[in-house]
């Protein structure tokens, strides 16, 4: 979002309330994958703006599998990404309409995340996803 202000000095440009309006929260749907960059500025009652808080940052990053590979029959291993310190639920399929929960994972520090499905079989075809909790 645009900030109504000068992002040097915080003088506010329009004497209406900020984006926000009266609200201490914003909602951001549908962002698409990166690293955001955000900060945050008070409007007083007479429309005169405060300096801007210190910048912060957040990631919004899809959890995807990246690697599958059948080590031994009845055995299927993944390698999956993710945000770190987030949790993570892989689930299972045959038909992919009915979905079964099989494990929950944490993000490692890089993101990284490993497990082995060793209830596969050789029987239909098993499909995989992997979604955030």
């Amino acid at each position: 979002m645009s900030p109504q202000s000068d992002p040097e000095t915080g003088f506010h440009r329009l004497p209406q309330p900020g984006n926000a309006q009266q609200r201490l929260f914003a909602v951001l749907d549908h962002l698409p994958e990166g690293e955001y960059f955000w900060s945050v500025q008070a409007v007083d009652a007479a429309f005169n703006g405060s300096p801007f808080a210190w910048e912060a940052t957040f990631t919004v990053a899809q959890p995807r599998i990246t690697l599958i590979s059948v080590p031994e029959p009845g055995q299927v291993q993944m390698e999956c990404r993710g945000v770190t310190s987030t949790s993570y639920t892989i689930q299972s399929s045959t038909n992919m309409t009915q979905w079964t929960d099989i494990a929950n994972l944490a993000a490692t520090t890089n993101g990284l995340m490993k497990y082995v499905d060793d209830m596969a079989t050789n029987g239909p075809a098993r499909f995989y996803r992997l979604r955030s909790q």
